[in-house]
C-alpha cells in the first residue's frame, strides 16, 4: 500500500461528502507514510463502526480517525480548527471498532506491544488543496 494518488477537486455533486473524505484521507495517509508509519487497513467496517485508517507507528498499533473540513471562504480557513468536532461520544465509539479488528480472524496481526487511538484532521479547499493537517497522537 505504498504511494497516494494526489488528492482530486471537491465536486459539488451529490457523492461530496464521500470524494470529501477520502481526499481528507489521502492527505492523513501521505502524512503517517512520511512520518514512517506503515498502513495495514483503510476504511475497516465491522457491525460496531468504521475506522478510516489502521497503522503501526514502531511498536505501537494505530486507529486513526480522520475528520475532513471544506474551506470554502479565507475567513474559514484561517480560523478553523479541523479537530473541534472529536468529542467524547465520537471517540467513545471508535473503541469498539478497534476492539473488532483485534479480533477478526481475517487478516495477521502486528507484533505490537502498545495501541494508540490517534485523531487526524484535515481542512482542504474547494480545489482539494490542502490547507491544514492536524495530528493529535494518543486521543484519551
Amino acid at each position: 500500500m505504498g504511494d497516494v494518488p494526489p488528492p482530486q477537486q471537491i465536486s459539488k455533486s451529490g457523492d461530496h461528502r464521500r470524494a470529501l473524505g477520502q481526499c481528507g484521507e489521502d492527505f492523513a495517509l501521505a502524512h503517517l507514510l512520511r512520518r514512517g508509519y506503515k498502513l495495514l487497513a483503510r476504511n475497516y467496517r465491522s457491525p460496531r463502526g468504521e475506522i478510516d485508517l489502521i497503522a503501526v507507528d514502531g511498536d505501537t498499533l494505530v486507529f486513526v480517525e480522520v475528520k475532513t473540513r471544506l474551506a470554502r471562504t479565507l475567513d474559514s480557513r484561517l480560523h478553523a480548527n479541523s479537530l473541534d468536532w472529536f468529542r467524547f461520544r465520537q471517540q467513545a465509539r471508535r473503541r469498539p471498532v478497534a476492539v473488532a479488528w483485534l479480533y477478526d480472524g481475517s487478516h495477521p496481526r502486528p507484533n505490537t506491544n502498545n495501541i494508540r487511538l490517534d485523531a487526524v484532521g484535515v481542512l482542504v479547499d474547494p480545489q482539494g488543496k490542502l490547507v491544514h493537517l492536524h495530528h493529535v497522537e494518543g486521543i484519551t
